[in-house]
């Protein structure tokens, strides 16, 4: 269990063995470790006390942010979506998600021949992990 901010409180995470869910206060949440094509944690700085990270859907449609985690519970969180084959990266600043999935929607074909994620590798961490 984590704790982070969803939809403007801080609520209790658990990671499960098919999902991440919030269930103790509206809004609930349940996302499906099926559905995400990505996690990327935001904010991430030496000497930082929280992070965000931020889901993207296989549709590129959707994201869900979770902010203000504490950072003791990155590693935590690296180990379970690397256990499920979940692809993520991390990078010092937040993205502003809407417009990225518009681009990539957008031109879906130029994204894949960019080599897809590994561009979030140049927005400031050179170790963004990839399977």
């Amino acid at each position: 269990m984590f704790t982070g901010c969803h939809a403007k409180s801080n609520v209790n995470i658990y990671p499960s063995q098919s999902s991440l869910v919030s269930l103790h206060e509206p809004p609930f949440f349940v996302f499906d470790i099926k559905d995400i094509e990505l996690c990327h944690f935001e904010r991430v700085n030496m000497g930082i006390k929280n992070f965000d990270f931020v889901l993207v859907y296989r549709d590129f449609a959707n994201f869900k942010r979770i902010s203000s985690v504490p950072i003791e519970q990155l590693d935590t969180l690296k180990d379970w979506f690397d256990e499920y084959d979940v692809l993520f990266s991390e990078g010092p600043m937040s993205l502003n998600w809407q417009n990225l999935l518009t681009q990539i929607r957008n031109d879906i074909g130029s994204f894949i021949e960019q080599g897809g994620w590994s561009f979030l590798q140049d927005f400031g961490n050179e170790d963004a992990q990839s399977q």
